[in-house]
């Protein structure tokens, strides 16, 4: 497959066709957020980031640990968030309530 822009327009070569990606199909330069709020990557990067700036404008070490873990320790939230989110979507409609009886033996007498 061959992807090439022309005057603003993608286009697409597949075999000996070439279609112009419009509307709907026209590749969209979307972020899936839910993808990186769970990503550790992200999270690593934005403490780091976050203890760059506290360290850089005179705050101490001390403080620096304090943030990262703070933003750690809420990634961690929002991963459990996103993923227990996830789950419970995933499960909709496919959790059965019915509650199973159970056959009551007879008495000795024979009567249940």
């Amino acid at each position: 497959m061959l992807t090439f822009i022309h005057d603003g327009d993608t286009y697409v070569c597949e075999t000996d066709e070439l279609k112009t990606l419009k509307g709907a199909t026209k590749m969209e330069n979307k972020i899936d957020w839910k993808r990186k709020l769970t990503s550790r990557k992200f999270w690593a990067a934005l403490a780091q980031f976050v203890t760059g700036l506290v360290i850089a404008f005179g705050g101490t070490q001390e403080t620096a640990v304090q943030v990262t873990a703070l933003i750690m320790s809420g990634a961690a939230v929002v991963a459990f968030i996103i993923g227990e989110g996830l789950v419970d979507a995933a499960n909709v409609g496919t959790i059965d309530y019915t509650i199973p009886i159970e056959e009551v033996p007879p008495d000795e007498d024979g009567e249940g």
